[in-house]
């Protein structure tokens, strides 16, 4: 029997890549128009404050930028977010347009949580990102816990559904810790997620049930495809955690690492979960 599904959040209960690399974009333009420079000289600097913070959604990355400290030195932020005001409602427009669940997201989580099965978030987004975006999508009440990387600010230690998710994925030794907060066996769990590096490998390390979802892989068109390399000329991410990730991606193809489930829709996660219940009856 299934008690616990634990589910990654960007690119699995909605499109992160393809909501917030245009948004961001927006933003960058005109933050370029407002400096009068070309785009291209923006987006150096962008990466530059996103690869110190370690976060390419570090809050108003716009007041860190070299450009904009020298045009506006010792500018207090309040002036800042007045003088930048059309960048982040740019950015806010565009990702309301595109920031959105997946097909079937909303009625399995709504499912599980009627069954009395707990529903633990598991993801690298900051604290504040991964809960304003559950919260945006009105799925926070389905959610018994977040756990995030990266660590908890005192105020959002506060929160009830925070918690310490250690280092970022791919992390067996977390998703054993969640399933003992959740006080069940990690057979009786299921982790949901779309990266085979970050989470079915994870998943692989440990007795938990992996389930990768493959949505956003099969319906990705060419302008979002597109979103992959924009999203790389902006990261926070070093040449050293590229080498990471592909050697990630090289044990995986050694020790043909395979997620026990695959689903085209999320729905089909509720579908599994009733095959476990069926199992014990």
């Amino acid at each position: 029997m299934i008690r616990l599904l634990i589910t990654d959040l960007d690119d699995t209960l909605y499109p992160w890549l393809d909501s917030f690399v245009p948004a961001f974009y927006a933003m960058a333009g005109e933050t370029a128009r407002i400096l009068d420079l070309p785009l291209y000289a923006v987006l150096p600097e962008f990466k530059q404050v996103h690869t110190v913070y370690g976060d390419v959604e570090h809050p108003f990355a716009i007041a860190q930028l070299p450009s904009v400290r020298r045009r506006y030195p010792g500018a207090p932020l309040e002036q800042l977010r007045i003088v930048f005001a059309g960048a982040l409602q740019a950015f806010s427009n565009v990702r309301a347009q595109r920031l959105h669940l997946l097909p079937g997201v909303y009625d399995t989580l709504r499912k599980v949580h009627e069954a009395g099965i707990q529903i633990a978030g598991y993801t690298d987004a900051g604290s504040g990102n991964g809960l304003e975006r559950l919260r945006e999508l009105k799925i926070e009440p389905f959610f018994d816990a977040l756990y995030v990387t990266g660590g908890l600010s005192s105020e959002a230690a506060e929160n009830r559904l925070l918690r310490d998710g250690g280092h970022a994925k791919p992390n067996p030794a977390m998703l054993r810790k969640i399933c003992r907060d959740f006080r069940v066996r990690e057979e009786e769990a299921v982790y949901a997620g779309d990266s085979m590096t970050c989470d079915v490998l994870m998943a692989a390390q440990t007795h938990v049930h992996s389930v990768q979802t493959l949505w956003l892989k099969e319906h990705r068109n060419k302008e979002d495809q597109d979103n992959y390399r924009k999203l790389v000329a902006i990261t926070n991410w070093t040449e050293q955690d590229f080498s990471k990730d592909e050697a990630l991606r090289r044990v995986c193809r050694r020790k043909n690492v395979r997620p026990e489930f695959t689903v085209g829709c999320y729905s089909e996660i509720w579908e599994i979960i009733t095959r476990f219940a069926g199992k014990e009856s």
